[in-house]
């Protein structure tokens, strides 16, 4: 890996760090967006696959474009973001039935969440959960850990790290949608933990410090996010050396119809 990334990671869609000092491997399970199965995936980077994975997650910003091509990507954006927003303010009241895979306990026990961890959370945290994937799979957060969590939702996950990390540890959730965000607190409020806080923040602007983090992890959020590149480098700057990035989330299995692709709505789905 670059030295500007430093960091040793688990990159997942799922992924664990190689013995090997210039060799990542991605492995684990994704949801495909056209069914919602999961499916096995494997995938081996060398330093340069990895940016060029980075690179290839990108969508042109419009930099090197006219001027009319720049206005329409800033509108795209914000198009994008609004039908994100909208989708997210229902699911802040329910997920049920919004997504194309299991939520709420169904959800966490379809992805094999640690029973244990289950058992001591409410029946009304555990209903909002809508994630893709287990990020806890893919590492071990150790307590005492300072850990962020990117895209954070309802804060099912957020929840079960500050659980993972104790009362030495923080834990610190990050979400644009202000309704889901105030779900968040109240099924914190509901676990009575003191080491865990929600911001609302952007994926791809952290008002956070460099350097400031043991762990990160994200779950299902990536795949939404306008400029991936930016929001991968925003991730690693915040990341302590020797931190872990911990990602389960959704890629297609195929390519998309010329349709889809016009379809704003597809980014929300």
């Amino acid at each position: 890996m670059k030295e500007k990334y430093g960091q040793r990671i688990h990159l997942s869609i799922y992924t664990t760090h190689s013995k090997e000092a210039s060799r990542y491997s991605i492995k684990g399970a994704v949801t495909v967006l056209a069914n919602g199965n999961t499916v096995p995936l494997e995938i081996a980077l060398s330093e340069k696959n990895l940016e060029d994975f980075l690179q290839s997650e990108r969508i042109e910003s419009g930099e090197e474009s006219q001027t009319s091509e720049e206005n329409n990507m800033v509108d795209r954006k914000k198009t994008i973001i609004n039908d994100i927003r909208k989708k997210y303010v229902k699911v802040a009241k329910s997920p049920d039935g919004l997504f194309a895979y299991p939520t709420g306990k169904k959800g966490l026990e379809a992805l094999r969440y640690d029973t244990r961890i289950l058992k001591k959370l409410p029946l009304e945290v555990t209903s909002s959960y809508c994630g893709v994937g287990n990020v806890f799979s893919l590492g071990t957060i150790e307590r005492g850990e300072i850990v962020l969590d990117i895209g954070c939702g309802a804060g099912v996950d957020t929840i079960i790290a500050g659980m993972m990390v104790g009362e030495q540890g923080r834990v610190i959730g990050i979400d644009l949608v202000s309704e889901i965000l105030e779900l968040a607190r109240h099924n914190a409020k509901k676990t009575g933990l003191k080491n865990v806080a929600f911001l609302r923040a952007s994926a791809e602007d952290l008002p956070l410090p460099d350097k400031s983090f043991d762990t990160i992890i994200s779950n299902g959020v990536f795949n939404l996010v306008f400029d991936k590149k930016k929001a991968f480098s925003e991730a690693f700057r915040v990341l302590k050396p020797k931190g872990h990035l911990m990602v389960a989330d959704q890629v297609l299995a195929s390519p998309f119809e010329e349709i889809e692709k016009a379809s704003q709505s597809s980014w929300s789905q």
